[in-house]
């Protein structure tokens, strides 16, 4: 099974318990293997006829392991089952002979989901052999053709079979228990950011899928899912679990590889990391400068949606440089750079007041090279967070997801918050 995608809006927030509906669609398969083995436990026996020739005679039929499901080149499904059949002869209550034989019967099958989670099926009967049927003998001059007593009654009640495959089909072919544990897998919140810490989660709302096509190993189907996205700061919650909703059956486009989220953080906490980082740094300059220039604060805010950086400097120039910056993101080097957008310098020096006007460029650069947010272990961290959630192996499922790219976008100021979209590819599918 090739890999697909998933294309996921969201918004994430520091703000506690901002939300945004948002929804993913996400490619499944269910290989024939896992049906075969789903159809191998319909309870037995299928078809029981206790009303046949003159003696008091019955027949049951039951399904055997080894049931085989496939696809013909014209897209059909084809289910080939093994069946044994027990013919018993009686008079007055008692058993006068049993002797049972093996037939392979052949089915061509229509299946779809429900909107309980499981599979039903349209069967028609194709076709079914004897396997070495013998003749059976109750006394030395009566005997009974078995392939005749038992074709008869298959003709007479295939309906009857056919609507007992589909009856225990439709019991047995459940994956809502499968799907429960998928749903409630997403309701774990995702480690964004450990220092806030900031938690991602995603409460779903309805889910929904296609019509099942058939591939040469399994069915495939996409799965849509309509959830709650929520960011909050603070400890990791697991809400109660919730049962699942109804599944809708609806046509929908391919999975595509685009996760979106639009994010949100405080501007206090640049500001924060700003004087963490870069508070106390010198760095060395030319004449007329000619001295080493130290910052003794730096502080950051929101003005005009660009962010406001105060740089208060000391030693070889005094006074305070204040750059109004656009944000951009270097994937290169991912970090987060400050781009000018225009700049002042406030001092009661007249001689640095003019050396800044001279030399601001070589201030702003000096700046810029070394006022910058790294944020390539936080990318590398919601890299490896996404793959911890969606990578998982069980006896129900197996999920696969590899994030193939991640870049931030958009950079806004709005209020006390920057905003900016983060942009994730990633490979994702899960086959039951």
């Amino acid at each position: 099974m090739k890999y697909f995608f998933i294309i996921i809006y969201v918004t994430l927030s520091s703000r506690s318990h901002a939300q945004n509906i948002a929804s993913a669609i996400v490619p499944i398969s269910i290989s024939y293997k896992t049906l075969e083995k789903k159809l191998n436990q319909i309870p037995n026996p299928i078809y029981m006829d206790t009303s046949m020739l003159g003696i008091t005679q019955y027949l049951s039929i039951s399904i055997l392991p080894h049931t085989k499901i496939t696809k013909s080149d014209d897209d059909k499904i084809y289910a080939y089952i093994p069946l044994r059949s027990l013919v018993t002869l009686s008079s007055f209550g008692k058993i006068l002979k049993q002797i049972d034989f093996d037939m392979l019967m052949q089915f061509e099958i229509e299946l779809q989901l429900s909107k309980n989670y499981g599979v039903i099926s349209k069967t028609r009967f194709v076709q079914y052999k004897f396997i070495g049927v013998p003749k059976l003998k109750v006394f030395q001059e009566f005997g009974l053709n078995l392939s005749n007593i038992v074709d008869n009654q298959i003709q007479k009640n295939k309906l009857l079979i056919v609507a007992q495959i589909d009856a225990s089909i439709r019991e047995n072919a459940m994956f809502k228990p499968q799907f429960q544990e998928l749903w409630n897998s997403f309701e774990e919140p995702v480690l964004l950011d450990s220092l806030m810490p900031l938690y991602w989660k995603m409460s779903p709302q309805q889910a929904y899928a296609s019509p099942l096509m058939a591939e040469d190993t399994g069915l495939k189907f996409h799965f849509g899912l309509d959830f709650l996205s929520q960011s909050y700061i603070g400890q990791k919650s697991i809400d109660p679990i919730k049962p699942l909703n109804p599944l809708y059956i609806k046509s929908m486009p391919e999975a595509i590889c685009r996760v979106i989220t639009e994010n949100e953080i405080p501007i206090s906490f640049l500001d924060s990391f700003a004087k963490a980082n870069f508070r106390h740094s010198k760095y060395l300059f030319d004449k007329p400068i000619g001295d080493s220039v130290q910052i003794t604060d730096i502080s950051m805010q929101a003005k005009e949606n660009k962010l406001e950086t105060s740089v208060q400097l000391t030693g070889g120039l005094k006074g305070t440089f204040i750059m109004l910056n656009a944000l951009r993101f270097d994937s290169s080097t991912r970090n987060i750079i400050l781009d000018e957008v225009s700049y002042r310098f406030q001092t009661k020096n007249i001689i640095h007041k003019a050396a800044a006007k001279i030399f601001y460029e070589k201030i702003n650069n000096k700046l810029k090279e070394n006022i910058y947010f790294c944020v390539n272990d936080k990318i590398n961290l919601i890299k490896k967070n996404i793959e911890a959630k969606l990578n998982t192996r069980n006896s129900v499922y197996i999920s696969q997801a590899q994030v193939t790219q991640i870049d931030l976008s958009d950079f806004k100021f709005e209020s006390n918050f920057l905003t900016f979209k983060l942009n994730t590819n990633i490979h994702y599918s899960i086959h039951f």
